[in-house]
């Protein structure tokens, strides 16, 4: 049976966190969690430095080094993620929040801190077959995606190929169709993958932008933690996406004001 490694971008997360207690509920355990650092600054920088004296034969020193770097950079990452939605929360999250260190501690599951995918890890880690559920890392090149026994995952809050990009279900529901949830392998290409398993997404409460995202963002991870289950259990396959590809870009606050009202009006 395939390895199942959570990556995450910071100790503590909604979706990880959310992830973890659906993921539990269906018997399944992951079997480590990698904690990817932000990649932009100084401490961006400093990582492809010590990349470069990784070439030169790396020792434990240097590794000891990288990791405490990348621990003290994640302690202030669970800000940077909030801010992309707008900065302030969305919504109230539900679930109990998850602590990834005490998590790994208490299941005695390895737990990495990294600035960045690092190959020689990575093929360290993927002795055996391995899937990365992606909660952090962004779009991953070539060089990772091909590493040998390595499989990354993400669910996109959107059918594919139809809704490819941002902003994707509430450009779904403002066109009419019937919003999507999707797990899927990760390529290099934006939400390119092929398709483990599809969901629609149950909106009926959503009166606003802020709850329909919420409902997508619940759909989100509890689809995640059923696809991997199935698929690592090998219940479930693959298929290659069918179909012209649409890609979406961030909504206009003048079109999400029509939005809004077109969900006010239909409840």
């Amino acid at each position: 049976m395939k390895k199942v490694f959570l990556v995450a971008s910071s100790i503590i997360q909604d979706d990880t966190s959310g992830f973890i207690t659906e993921y539990e509920k269906k018997g399944c355990k992951i079997d480590g969690i990698l904690i990817l650092s932000r990649q932009s600054g100084f401490f961006y920088r400093l990582r492809y430095f010590i990349r470069i004296i990784y070439l030169l034969k790396p020792n434990k020193l240097i590794k000891y080094i990288t990791n405490f770097i990348a621990f003290i950079i994640n302690k202030t990452t669970y800000r940077k993620i909030v801010s992309q939605w707008g900065n302030k929360s969305l919504f109230k999250f539900s679930e109990k929040k998850v602590n990834l260190e005490t998590y790994a501690k208490q299941n005695k599951i390895p737990l990495y801190h990294s600035a960045g995918f690092n190959p020689i890890q990575l093929s360290d880690i993927c002795k055996h077959e391995t899937l990365f559920v992606m909660y952090g890392g962004g779009i991953v090149d070539d060089k990772i995606i091909n590493i040998r026994n390595a499989e990354f995952i993400n669910t996109h809050m959107g059918k594919m190929p139809t809704y490819r990009g941002m902003n994707v279900i509430e450009w779904a529901v403002l066109e009419g169709n019937e919003p999507y949830a999707t797990t899927m392998l990760m390529n290099s290409k934006i939400d390119d993958g092929e398709i483990i398993l599809e969901k629609k997404i149950n909106i009926a409460k959503a009166n606003s932008i802020s709850s329909l995202r919420e409902q997508g963002f619940i759909a989100c991870y509890k689809l995640m933690a059923e696809a991997i289950c199935k698929y690592k259990s090998r219940e479930i396959g693959k298929t290659k996406q069918i179909g012209r590809p649409r890609y979406y870009y961030r909504m206009h606050p003048k079109i999400s004001v029509i939005l809004e009202k077109k969900l006010l009006v239909n409840k």
